[in-house]
């Protein structure tokens, strides 16, 4: 099952295209939302 947060992430990513955009738009920082969208190791 998606993760709801992931997702939420995933769709800020793909219509701004840009990491730190979507990560302002998200009010979050750009490493943390590479680090979400990255996923578990």
């Amino acid at each position: 099952m998606v993760n709801p947060e992931w997702l939420r992430y995933f769709v800020a990513l793909v219509k701004t295209r840009n990491f730190a955009a979507a990560a302002e738009q998200l009010h979050i920082t750009p490493q943390a939302m590479s680090n979400a969208i990255a996923g578990p190791d």
